[in-house]
This record gives C-alpha cells, structure tokens and sequence, in this order.
C-alpha cells in the first residue's frame, strides 16, 4: 500500500498495514467480526481498518454494533448516524439502552428511529455470539479500539493477551487491531485518507484540550479533563435535567 503512516514499529512494518494484516487473517479465517463502535477515533479508526480488510477479503458489509446512552457530545450522535447510513456497514448497527425508569418524554433525546432497544447494557453480550451466531467451528470477533498509549492498564491488557486477540471464551475473542498505535497515528490515518470522524474533537482542540486528553466517552463514566463549566463537556443542569435512581454527577 502507498502514502502508509510512517509511524514503524519492531515488527519490521508501519502501524497501519500491521492493522490491516490482522483484521485480513481475521476475516480470512472466516470468523464473524463485530465492530464495538462508540464514535470516538478509536473505534472509528478501527471501523475504517475494518472495512478494508473486508474489501480485500471479499466480507463486505462490516458488521457494526453501537450503545446509544442518551447523552453525549454534541456531533457524536451525528456522525454516528452517518456511519449507520454508509453502505459499507451493515443495516442496522445502532442498539440504544436509554433508562427505562424514566417516561420517555423524560429522556434527554429521543433514539433514532433505525435504533434497536435491548435490555442488556453489557458490550460483551451486545456483540455476542448469543446476538451473532458464527459459522460452525468459528469465533465472534469483537474490534475495540484500545490503544495501549492511553495508559498502563491498557498496556497490561495487551501485555495479558500476548498480542492483538485475546484467548477465545465462550465462543468470542477481543482484538485490539490500533493497540500500537499512537494519537498522531490515528490524526493521520483520518486525515490523510479522508475518514469520516467525530466533529467534537474540533470543539474540544478549539477550546485548548490536549490531544491525548481528547476523549469522547459517556460522561456518566468517564470525568472529562476539562476545567468546570467547559463549555466542550456536556453540563449536568442543561444537558442531564433528570438523573435516573443511582446516577450522582460528577465534578469535571
């Protein structure tokens, strides 16, 4: 492949075609992988990663799984509906598991009309092989964007699995196709071809956040590093109005 990121590592190749090399084998093997999307840059780097191995292997359309939380960043929602609506993915990738404790009207947003409602909030049984039955003899192959750069606990996750997939456990297996990869890498893997991405990011580097604190996570899981009253973050008044029981905000 030519115009690569030029980012090398010990493996004698650059981190973009070692990506795609094992998503190839991935799909080569025939198992039925499942992309875990959040419409942060990881998982839409991986997405990307995804879609061309598929081309080269002939698994076209990428299978796509997202958990719709209710709030989010503004354009993160956005430009997952966008990715929904691409033909290289599939049909209907978009789950949404908003708190059925509060009336809908009560809700911060209304999920798109494609989303599917599902009583499991787990990742792991959303992109399953109980929701996507493999071949006979196959693995579920769910893609996740950890990179271990974000930090040791990542790195201890690779360091666990002796590599990019993990040891298969009731019919699935993680891969983690960007472990090595670096956030300049993931800048210019988007920049340099083109692909799509979450437009929060631009809000975010507009109003000074370094680009390894650039985060695009629930905020009801993730403490934003952002100065109180950010205006990037979304706020508790005017965003999150009603906490479902057992939800506390927390100061950013």
């Amino acid at each position: 492949m030519s115009d690569l990121p030029s980012t090398k590592k010990a493996l004698g190749m650059n981190v973009f075609d070692a990506a795609v090399e094992r998503m190839v084998s991935m799909y080569e093997a025939g198992h039925r992988v499942i992309v875990s999307f959040s419409a942060g840059k990881d998982s839409g780097v991986c997405l990307e990663i995804c879609v061309i191995a598929a081309q080269m292997t002939g698994r076209l359309p990428v299978e796509v799984v997202m958990r719709d939380e209710e709030i989010m960043f503004p354009g993160t929602f956005e430009y997952a509906e966008r990715t929904a609506a691409r033909p290289d993915n599939r049909e209907r990738p978009y789950f949404w598991v908003f708190d059925d404790r509060l009336r809908p009207e009560e809700w911060v947003r209304q999920p798109p009309d494609f989303a599917e409602r599902i009583d499991s909030k787990n990742i792991e049984e959303m992109a399953g092989p109980g929701r996507y039955p493999p071949a006979e003899g196959k693995l579920v192959i769910n893609v996740i964007g950890l990179r271990t750069q974000e930090s040791p606990r990542r790195k201890f996750a690779i360091h666990s699995a002796k590599g990019f997939l993990t040891k298969p456990k009731k019919g699935s297996a993680h891969a983690f196709p960007i472990y090595d990869w670096k956030d300049g890498d993931v800048w210019k893997g988007v920049f340099d071809y083109k692909w799509d991405y979450n437009h929060a990011y631009d809000q975010m580097a507009r109003l000074g956040v370094s680009r390894h604190h650039l985060r695009i996570a629930p905020p009801t899981m993730t403490v934003v590093r952002t100065s109180s009253g950010h205006p990037a973050a979304p706020t508790g008044g005017d965003v999150a109005g009603v906490l479902p029981p057992g939800q506390h905000r927390r100061g950013t």
